[in-house]
């Protein structure tokens, strides 16, 4: 049996924001009146990790990987049992940290097909790389492989594709605050 970690997706999902707040507040409250351009640049900073922190709050979950399937647990008192045969692609973006999984599955519950993401544990083998797949998910691969054939790697999103995103929307946020900063 391999778990996502908790403590960290509990981090991320109730903590992150409030931290955002508190980091801007503090730097707005003990900011010489003469660097509005800096806390104006440093806002975009935190703007887009927000973003970027929205984006994995919602599909955050805590996973349960077993012989017999995942569980999936939305809340408290709300837990998903998938079968492997119900994942459509699964795999792990390079370069991104904390170092998450994402998967879309068919939920047999809602009758459409979802994505979540979980946060893997923390991992000695695998620690200071930032490529290499983590064991829950050669576990999990291993499983869909042995329950359903006809599952094709070839299907899956891009390691590349996040990271290659998240590097794009911050440069877009950056170059203009860049240009702002050293021309004012």
């Amino acid at each position: 049996m391999y778990k996502s970690s908790v403590w960290r997706t509990y981090y991320y999902r109730f903590g992150i924001i409030p931290v955002y707040i508190g980091i801007f507040l503090f730097i707005r409250d003990f900011l010489p009146s003469g660097y509005i351009i800096f806390l104006l640049f440093f806002s975009l900073i935190l703007l887009w990790s927000a973003i970027w922190s929205a984006f994995f709050i919602y599909h955050l979950r805590i996973v349960t990987a077993t012989l017999d399937g995942l569980s999936i647990r939305h809340s408290k008192n709300n837990i998903e049992k998938v079968d492997y045969r119900d994942i459509g692609w699964i795999y792990q973006p390079m370069y991104i940290n904390p170092s998450i999984v994402i998967f879309k599955y068919r939920s047999v519950a809602a009758n459409k097909e979802k994505t979540i993401m979980f946060i893997n544990r923390f991992d000695s083998n695998t620690f200071p790389s930032r490529t290499e797949e983590r064991i829950m998910l050669r576990f999990i691969r291993f499983q869909i492989g042995r329950t359903n054939p006809g599952y094709n790697v070839w299907n899956e999103p891009s390691r590349m594709k996040l990271s290659t995103i998240e590097l794009v929307s911050f440069l877009i946020i950056q170059i203009p605050s860049i240009l702002i900063f050293n021309f004012l």
